[in-house]
């Protein structure tokens, strides 16, 4: 996964988004000098995000990456978020979107749980969105329901993710700060 910025409704690079997929796992070393080059035109600069926007302009080993990362990150004063900040980070805007009828409650439980699959202290977090998202597939195709056990079933999991993601907008509402 590069990065959900567009996803989330963002353009270019956010780097609170590449610094929580980081922690959690979900930016890939390669892509690091494409984050630092967005970095740079954003207004940010040092000497290690300079020589990471750098690593473009031929072949380069995604460790040299790696190593650069935390290097730049310190010379801007930055550090890492918690994997349960990163987790939020990432999830929040998702079921944001879902609570507001912008995405289907199911395929946002399941990207949030995908997102918090990555972290298994951080991902008690979305653990109410679990269930819907695994069940929500039986009742989708099993060929042994009635058709309205079928129709409620699906009903009933589509309710328990838009409640499930109700849930973790709140928890974001009450993050330090206010908001994510």
């Amino acid at each position: 996964m590069l990065l959900l910025a567009h996803e989330l409704g963002m353009s270019g690079i956010d780097l609170g988004v590449a610094m929580a997929q980081w922690q959690l796992g979900l930016l890939r070393s390669d892509a690091l000098p494409d984050v630092a080059t967005e970095m740079l035109v954003l207004g940010y600069d040092s000497p290690a995000i300079v020589e990471l926007a750098g690593l473009n302009l031929g072949p380069f080993d995604p460790r040299d990456a790696s190593d650069l990362w935390p290097q730049a990150l310190a010379e801007l004063g930055l550090e890492l978020p918690s994997s349960e900040r990163a987790l939020l980070t990432l999830a929040c805007p998702i079921a944001r979107d879902v609570v507001e009828g912008r995405r289907d409650p199911i395929d946002g439980a399941r990207q949030i749980v995908a997102i918090g699959q990555q972290d298994p202290d951080a991902g008690r977090l979305v653990a109410d969105l679990v269930y819907p998202a695994d069940v929500f597939g039986y009742y989708e195709h099993e060929r042994g329901l009635s058709r309205l056990a079928r129709r409620r079933g699906l009903r009933n999991t589509r309710k328990m993710a838009h409640e499930g993601c109700e849930a973790l907008v709140e928890q974001c509402v009450h993050q330090e700060g206010g908001a994510i």
